[in-house]
């Protein structure tokens, strides 16, 4: 769901959910121990979004169980904690969507995650994979517009957010053609924070390096 909408993230464990300003997080079973720290998160100013109304239903063995300070939390929209905000949706918007392929489910989702981040651009049916090193960044870009075979793409204009400090200056960017192999340096520019350039072909994979 957040990839087909270009919307950059990681999948953490839930001890490294200090180190992020909003974590997406589902699941029924949960221990008290890791709903205290989901609690802490957002206490401490950090944005979670939850849906479901089975959400921490159930305790690390799987028996019923309420978390009373959570279960306050769950009432559908924006409920603020401490110094941070529990967004609670008692649908299942990433259930719903894969079941039923509805795009309102989706639409859904995005809106409440896009208030907090900005997605990627990229052109519709492909999906971009954004990795952001000390030095350098690598955008993996895959063609989803299959009909019985993959569609080659070209001339594709991709928008990727820059982190703020990371520095561009003398930089190169290369197109790597994961298929034929072929390597080529492709001009880009730096607007707004924005890293900006043209793929010229896509027919499975590719990835491009600002290094």
């Amino acid at each position: 769901m957040l990839l087909e909408s270009h919307i950059p993230f990681n999948i953490v464990d839930i001890s490294k959910m200090m180190d992020y300003d909003i974590v997406y997080t589902h699941g029924f079973s949960w221990s008290e121990a890791e709903v205290q720290t989901l609690l802490n998160f957002i206490s401490k100013g950090g944005v979670a979004i939850v849906d479901d109304n089975r959400f921490a239903r159930m305790d690390e063995n799987f028996q019923p169980v309420k978390y009373p300070e959570l279960e306050a939390l769950k009432r559908n929209g924006e409920n603020v904690y401490g110094e941070g905000t529990l967004i609670y949706s008692s649908m299942s918007f990433g259930f719903d969507y894969f079941q039923y392929h509805r795009k309102s489910d989706i639409e859904k989702a995005i809106e409440v995650v896009s208030k907090y981040i900005t997605p990627n651009e990229a052109p519709e049916n492909v999906v971009v994979l954004p990795w952001v090193g000390e030095d350098m960044i690598v955008i993996h870009a895959i063609n989803n517009n299959f009909d019985g075979d993959y569609i080659q793409r070209q001339n594709l204009e991709m928008r990727i957010q820059i982190p703020e400090g990371f520095k561009t200056e003398n930089k190169i960017l290369k197109i790597y053609q994961v298929e034929t192999g072929e390597v080529l340096e492709q001009e880009y520019s730096i607007e707004n924070g924005w890293l900006i350039f043209t793929l010229p072909s896509l027919d499975i994979w590719c990835v491009a390096a600002l290094m």
